[in-house]
């Protein structure tokens, strides 16, 4: 479809609608379908669906599509709960057939619907359009974002942090941060991988919360030094960086270890591992590493 979409302006309606016919009397199905789609003729699309033995879920999606562009929401309708859900096997095949049923739902006024669509299909998956469409629906001010949260978080720590970071909800990031175990913290990055989890740190800095922001960052430093491969000491050594930089902001804090108190901790952990602490007294301002140990003086 990619190819036929490039030439569309090039060649013209009608000579991919010729092309459309070539290939409709040769059989080729996927062909026509792909065509009938491109130049939205939407009678000869519903046949050519209806021909195919085992039409893929991906022809109705693309054909609901064009029928809301067309301003036939409630044919729409009709094609997308006539797909049996048994043939979905993609999660993005998913997310789309039911991002144009709440789509129809909502352009047909049929609100009490669509919402019903926006919060099961969170409970199948909890993306974050999802809720963002049930606030259109429903609006910011009485929309339910706990209910939201509430799905999400039974569905597993991960599920739950995503949705929160996608809606911006870094209060509620904080306090799972700030009361969850040291094992809790490093299953977080287990599931989420380094990339991530620093670019959640850096966010939750950015918007005013140091202390979830310094703890991630810890567990960082952990989960690196931990692979027991020089190669990654760079990241903890990037990561013991900023949250030293990070701590600066901590206000009100009972939960977290001074810089002195962690890096001698640190020390006295992985004290043997030779390669790692001359790259943290080149690259970090005020450590040094004397007879009694490791020593932190802030610049």
């Amino acid at each position: 479809m990619d190819i036929f979409n490039q030439y569309k302006s090039l060649l013209g309606v009608e000579v991919l609608r010729s092309l459309r016919d070539i290939f409709d009397e040769n059989k080729e199905e996927r062909e026509v379908i792909y065509l009938s789609t491109i130049i939205k003729d939407l009678d000869y699309l519903e046949q050519a669906i209806n021909k195919v033995q085992y039409p893929h879920p991906r022809y109705y999606l693309d054909y609901a599509n064009l029928l809301i562009e067309e301003i036939k929401s409630d044919k729409a309708i009709e094609v997308l709960k006539s797909i049996d859900p048994k043939l979905i096997k993609h999660l993005s095949d998913f997310i789309k057939w039911k991002k144009l049923l709440i789509q129809a739902l909502t352009e047909e006024g049929r609100k009490k619907e669509a919402i019903h669509e926006c919060i099961e299909s969170f409970k199948f998956s909890p993306n974050a359009h999802f809720y963002r469409a049930y606030i259109e629906i429903e609006g910011e001010s009485t929309g339910d974002v706990n209910l939201f949260v509430e799905i999400a978080q039974k569905r597993g720590v991960e599920y739950y942090i995503s949705f929160l970071s996608e809606i911006s909800r870094f209060d509620l990031i904080e306090n799972y941060i700030v009361n969850a175990s040291s094992d809790a913290l490093a299953h977080l990055v287990e599931i989420f991988r380094g990339p991530t989890i620093r670019s959640l740190s850096s966010e939750l800095y950015k918007q005013g919360y140091a202390l979830p922001a310094v703890l991630l960052r810890r567990c960082l430093i952990e989960n690196s030094i931990n692979l027991s491969q020089s190669k990654y000491y760079s990241y903890a050594v990037s990561d013991l960086k900023k949250s030293i930089d990070y701590s600066i902001d901590v206000k009100n804090n009972t939960i977290l270890s001074d810089t002195q108190t962690y890096l001698s901790f640190l020390y006295e952990k992985h004290k043997r591992k030779t390669a790692l602490w001359p790259l943290m007294i080149e690259k970090i301002k005020g450590i040094s590493i004397g007879p009694e140990g490791i020593c932190y003086e802030r610049g």
